[in-house]
């Protein structure tokens, strides 16, 4: 099982880098445009590419989770690590609300 979702990560990982290489070069150079008939973020192609890079974040986010708990999982894990764990989870999800706020 373990396996698997080191697999599906890996994969999610990749996806997740190529369409950070298309989504913030894009958004860097509309916000550095100055002039007001600039398009908005959630418009066209744009929309869409944002739409697949939030998908795309928040499995990378269930992956790194589930991996997360997992490790700490079996009885001889002391407490103090399941709760580092546990904020480690919490932390990766905060990250991917302020994404999702960000676009």
């Amino acid at each position: 099982e373990r396996k698997k979702v080191r697999c599906k990560l890996s994969d999610t990982v990749e996806r997740l880098a190529e369409g950070l290489g298309e989504v913030v070069p894009e958004v860097l150079g509309r916000l550095a445009v100055k002039e007001a008939r600039s398009p908005p973020l959630q418009e066209g192609r744009l929309k869409d590419k944002i739409s697949i890079l939030l998908k795309t974040h928040r499995q990378w986010v269930v992956y790194q989770c589930l991996l997360l708990l997992h490790d700490v999982g079996g009885s001889a894990s002391s407490s103090a690590r399941q709760a580092q764990a546990q904020a480690t989870v919490d932390c990766l999800w905060r990250l991917h609300r302020c994404v999702r706020a960000f676009f």
